[in-house]
């Protein structure tokens, strides 16, 4: 989540009714209206109203190799693909919608490894 729309990718109504994509232009949005067509419109010109709206920026890391330091993610969507993290270290993932561990995953002593929802509006 994100502070303003000039950070945003995704605007989310609050209330879970709608979503939009931000455009270049400030202000200016692209949404689907229910059945109706793909609409390209002002923030404010549109059926669902303009508050509780919710900031994103859209994330999305891959992360192969080798892990030689403390590891810190928020709000992404992470990849680890056969990867080593190294001893002792401290890797922290707070995540908003998924993280996908694939193929080989080899922890070294003393590893933290922290994978967690991030905190929900």
């Amino acid at each position: 989540m994100v502070t303003s729309e000039s950070e945003a990718d995704i605007v989310w109504w609050d209330d879970a009714s709608h979503s939009a994509l931000t455009t270049v232009t400030s202000g200016v949005w692209t949404s689907k209206w229910q059945n109706g067509p793909l609409v390209q419109h002002d923030w404010d010109d549109q059926p669902y109203g303009s508050t509780g709206l919710v900031y994103y920026k859209r994330c999305f890391h891959r992360i192969t190799g080798i892990i030689s330091s403390n590891y810190n993610e928020d709000h992404c969507k992470v990849e680890f693909e056969d990867i080593t993290i190294a001893d002792g270290l401290i890797v922290v993932v707070e995540f908003e919608d998924w993280v996908l561990l694939d193929g080989t995953v080899t922890v070294g002593n003393g590893v933290t490894l922290d994978i967690q929802p991030g905190p929900t509006n």
